[in-house]
């Protein structure tokens, strides 16, 4: 971070003094936003880089950077600097010109509001690198603009993790059934929609079925009435996809109830059929 005598001639030439451009950067230290992420972190980045100019007595730059601080304050911070208004040769202009073309994208793409902190280093090391390219005089000032560069564009090319697809639900689905009938009710053909879906996704899995009753009628019955449901259901599955030959079934009848009763005792949650799938 030096400063050229054609620097000197320039500041001259418009009409500047040295306290002319102290003024300047002091008021663009002095500098607050009241906006969001991304133009409080470049604030802050462009304060640090006049900082460092002045400390060399680069008023010019320093003069650069103050006024693209006092631009971001305002709420109307400036893009990425124009290729065309720094004096730069190879390799530095191929290098630049490739930077700028994939800063700009990430900018248009909302990378100021996803990412504003490595927008901003971004942004900022960019400028800088600028700067120190067309001076091309130390090299380990445009690697260190250059690598704050691509410190914050490495954010920001970062593709966000792809999140991993959730599990395949194996059950149980429940299909109740009204007292004393095998018919499938509306609630229980959505639950036989759930399982023909997981089934399908699950391809050459088997599909398992026990169906039960409550304890209301003999056990023999109930034995039977269990039997005719799991074919309700067995049915019902092959309509929408899922094929006989994959489900196995078993009719247990009151023998194994959802909830403990008594005999002779009416409860739905025992009118059942379970269907799970094993892989």
């Amino acid at each position: 971070m030096f400063m050229r005598m054609g620097k000197l001639a320039l500041v001259a030439g418009l009409g500047f003094g040295l306290s002319a451009c102290a003024s300047l950067y002091d008021n663009g230290q002095k500098a607050a936003t009241s906006g969001g992420a991304f133009e409080t972190a470049l604030l802050g980045h462009y304060q640090s880089l006049a900082k460092m100019e002045a400390a060399e007595a680069d008023w010019l730059d320093a003069d650069f950077f103050s006024q693209r601080a006092l631009l971001t304050a305002a709420g109307t911070p400036p893009g990425p600097q124009a290729l065309a208004e720094r004096d730069l040769v190879e390799p530095h202009l191929g290098e630049l010109t490739a930077a700028r073309n994939m800063l700009t994208t990430q900018l248009e793409d909302g990378a100021a509001q996803s990412k504003p902190d490595a927008a901003a280093m971004a942004q900022a090391g960019f400028d800088c690198w600028m700067q120190e390219a067309e001076e091309n005089i130390q090299p380990d000032d445009i690697k260190a603009c250059k690598d704050m560069y691509w410190a914050g564009m490495n954010v920001l090319q970062a593709e966000a993790p792809v999140a991993a697809p959730a599990p395949t639900p194996t059950g149980p689905w429940v299909v109740l059934f009204n007292y004393d009938k095998s018919d499938i009710t509306y609630d229980g053909q959505l639950e036989i929609n759930k399982a023909v879906a997981a089934a399908t996704k699950l391809a050459g899995s088997n599909v398992l079925l026990s169906a039960h009753t409550d304890t209301a009628g003999s056990e023999q019955y109930n034995l039977g009435l269990s039997a005719r449901r799991a074919k309700a259901v067995i049915e019902a599955m092959g309509l929408i996809g899922v094929s006989s030959d994959r489900v196995t079934a078993s009719a247990v009848g009151e023998s194994d109830p959802a909830v403990a009763t008594g005999d002779g005792v009416r409860n739905q949650a025992n009118r059942r059929v379970e269907i799970r799938i094993a892989n």
